[in-house]
């Protein structure tokens, strides 16, 4: 009943600014149409949600106020028309949910840059089959900073798969394909990926969150599993997080990442310099040298301060933390000294070069390769900070 609840009062909030006309109020609309259950849909055989929100909405004098009080059935379906007729129709129309023009074959009246980062994700590919010039014209603006494109609620994980597994672009009806068609089909798409990369990117430099960060990213063969239920793994999520701290952070760490590996190594991808596309940005991290292990001394005494140091980085400068994407399933972290001894070194050579050690914090991408008693993966999440 909460869910029903909660449902019924911002449709109710949102039907009275729709009907107010306003331009603040009309701006102000949610997007609680799009997402809200149909009747007789999945959600509905599950659970009678739509009943319980219509009746919310539209109590019984409302509605129906010359029929029997005790004929419920009655009162129910009345209830249940003006929710599906009168409301969700309105405010979708409102809203141009993008599904009401894909099933009336419609589709040079969709406006891409409102369509959801999800549903473009979901989409793309039907765009790029259905709708090729406007599209594509689309996705032009957007490379050349004239539209926007939604990122709302992406990952890096998830655009990352898309270009380790890309979706198919060809149709599911049998026949012979245009090579050259398919090529700009597939080149397309490769261009929503690129525009929802850049903009992500941008989102994470506007908020100024992680400029002072680096990545040791791990893309050994165990981070290919489990496969998560959004189909994105391990290595998808190192690959993303790791590239997107390289292009948010600032020089002289930004466009780098180090590998995972017994002799890690700075590599350089991402950032301003970086003119590769996104796709080849990923694919080059792929082909980054791997190990059973890394050794962090290294990392901290052999890369990050003497990197400072050639730079004449200032205190401030300095980067802040050394985030580890891994599944953890590595054989040993340091070299041959205890790490204690190793880490009071380290320390101290910082300090004697005037900076502070950055923090060290794993993140364990596959979630302990474990399920919880439900049967739910165990979600990534980082495990450590030293």
């Amino acid at each position: 009943m909460t869910v029903a609840r909660l449902f019924a009062e911002q449709l109710q909030l949102d039907m009275q600014r729709l009907e107010s006309g306003s331009k603040q109020d009309l701006e102000a609309i949610s997007m609680v149409s799009k997402w809200a259950p149909s009747h007789k849909e999945s959600h509905d055989r599950a659970s009678r949600v739509v009943s319980s929100i219509a009746e919310i909405m539209f109590p019984f004098e409302k509605v129906c106020p010359n029929i029997d009080p005790a004929d419920r059935m009655l009162y129910l379906k009345y209830a249940r028309q003006e929710y599906h007729f009168r409301v969700l129709p309105k405010l979708r129309k409102h809203l141009k949910i993008v599904e009401r023009p894909i099933t009336a074959n419609k589709f040079d009246e969709i406006q891409y840059d409102r369509v959801p980062s999800l549903t473009m994700k979901a989409y793309t590919s039907l765009f790029a089959r259905k709708d090729f010039d406007h599209f594509d014209k689309y996705i032009e603006n957007v490379a050349q900073g004239r539209a926007q494109i939604s990122v709302a609620t992406l990952i890096p994980s998830t655009l990352v798969h898309d270009v380790i597994s890309p979706p198919s672009v060809i149709g599911r009806k049998k026949g012979v394909t245009d090579h050259l068609v398919t090529e700009k089909l597939y080149a397309t798409s490769a261009k929503a990926l690129e525009g929802q990369w850049n903009t992500l990117v941008q989102r994470m430099k506007d908020s100024g969150n992680l400029e002072s960060s680096i990545a040791v990213c791990d893309v050994s063969g165990s981070m290919s599993f489990p496969s998560f239920p959004d189909n994105t793994t391990p290595m998808d999520s190192s690959i993303g997080l790791s590239l997107l701290l390289a292009e948010v952070t600032k020089p002289p760490f930004g466009g780098a990442l180090i590998t995972f590996s017994e002799q890690p190594q700075i590599m350089h991808a991402g950032g301003a310099e970086d003119k590769q596309s996104f796709s080849e940005k990923v694919q080059y991290i792929m082909r980054a040298d791997w190990g059973g292990s890394t050794n962090f001394v290294a990392v901290f005494e052999k890369l990050i301060l003497p990197m400072a140091v050639k730079h004449n980085l200032k205190k401030e400068d300095m980067v802040q933390q050394v985030f580890v994407f891994s599944d953890l399933q590595f054989n040993s972290a340091t070299d041959d000294e205890r790490w204690t001894t190793s880490y009071e070194r380290v320390q101290q050579a910082y300090k004697e070069a005037g900076y502070d050690m950055p923090h060290l914090i794993f993140w364990n991408l596959a979630g302990g390769r474990g399920v919880t008693e439900y049967g739910e993966n165990i979600p990534p999440k980082p495990v450590a900070a030293a």
